[in-house]
């Protein structure tokens, strides 16, 4: 809940100084239908064709600002209009003389106990447009092989997500504090035991899972 650069500004500003591709996340918690719609016709305008849509976590409370969330769509309903802008229609029905011509991505989150559950999420996010699937960050083999198995009969590319771990401390903050994010108790243990070498070794363990889950998945993604 800090106000940083629009990401709509950074990623124009990449692919014109660097040629790069950007995906530009959109999260329903930040702004309303209308505000919405505005900045999906302004990505399509500037080119910004990929973007990931999410529901996004409720600003943190507490503070001397009054922080909410907007929430007029969700994951799902942002896929929904996003499809609907791609076929070339608004929220409202109303013909928007063209598709917006985005490749839109969805999460995928395997680091609950039923993950058969989230599978079911994703088939209904492809159903409503989602073409591609970005994980929550893993840090086992064994839940690489996990997610393989039970998204089988998935044929839209997932992209696993990686994250580094800085330091036991930092390791157990996301397992413990950050929803969505389970750090087995040997690697925990691993960064436990490297005390001040935590990134080095934080890095390793990314290395190696890296080199398990490339030949596997359609790609990785570092956090």
């Amino acid at each position: 809940a800090v106000p940083r650069l629009s990401n709509i500004a950074l990623a124009a500003m990449i692919q014109a100084r660097a040629g790069a591709e950007t995906v530009v996340h959109l999260t329903g918690r930040d702004r309303n239908l209308i505000g919405m719609q505005s900045v999906i016709m302004g990505l399509s305008a500037l080119g910004l064709t990929s973007v990931l849509a999410l529901t996004g976590d409720p600003p943190p409370a507490g503070g001397e600002e009054r922080l909410t969330g907007v929430f007029d769509v969700r994951s799902s309903e942002l896929l929904a209009l996003l499809r609907g802008f791609n076929e070339g229609r608004n929220a409202s029905g109303e013909d928007m003389k063209g598709g917006a011509g985005l490749c839109v991505g969805a999460a995928f989150n395997p680091n609950t106990a039923n993950i058969r559950l989230q599978v079911g999420r994703m088939e209904k996010k492809i159903a409503l447009g989602a073409e591609y699937f970005l994980t929550q960050p893993i840090y086992s083999r064994d839940k690489a092989d996990e997610i393989i198995e039970a998204t089988a009969g998935i044929s839209a590319p997932i992209f696993l997500g990686i994250m580094p771990l800085a330091s036991h401390r930092n390791a157990e903050f996301l397992h413990n504090e950050c929803p969505g994010i389970s750090i087995p108790d040997q690697v925990r243990e691993r960064m436990r035991r490297a005390g001040d070498q935590g990134a080095a070794e934080g890095l390793e363990i990314a290395w190696e899972l890296m080199e398990y889950a490339l030949p596997r998945f359609a790609g990785i993604y570092l956090i």
